[in-house]
């Protein structure tokens, strides 16, 4: 349920495509992933945000993925509902077993952009995105 002055602040926000200042700040916790605890590389940051900020995201978040998961390749596999990277791998080994049975040769490659956006300009990204 939805009181009426968060429905306010709800549609003000979609109509106006912004958010309040208080809903874009928020703490960072750093949270440790694993080995060397003295490493910053073994932290990843997460964001501690408003519930009330939250809750207006995956409503937002709903109604994208409703109108784009139709216009993503069928090869995008990862941050999609009801797809994972074990389904990736296991088509992709299925795929690799039919080729070779059949005589084919086999050419993979994978990426790993993990850390992708150490290199963007945040500078610049938040530009484009607001």
């Amino acid at each position: 349920m939805c009181s009426s002055s968060n429905f306010s602040y709800y549609y003000l926000s979609i109509t106006t495509c912004s958010l309040p200042f208080e809903w874009r700040t928020h703490l960072i916790e750093p949270i440790f992933k694993s080995a060397d605890r003295s490493s910053g590389f073994n932290y990843r940051p997460v964001a501690l945000l408003l519930v009330i900020s939250k809750v207006l995201e995956k409503v937002m978040y709903n109604r994208l993925i409703t109108l784009v998961s139709e216009k993503i390749s069928p090869q995008q596999f990862r941050f999609l509902p009801s797809r994972s990277t074990v389904q990736q791998m296991l088509i992709m080994l299925e795929t690799i077993y039919n080729a070779l049975d059949n005589k084919n040769s086999v050419d993979c490659v994978y990426m790993d952009f993990r850390k992708a956006f150490d290199s963007v300009s945040h500078s610049k990204l938040l530009q484009k995105l607001w």
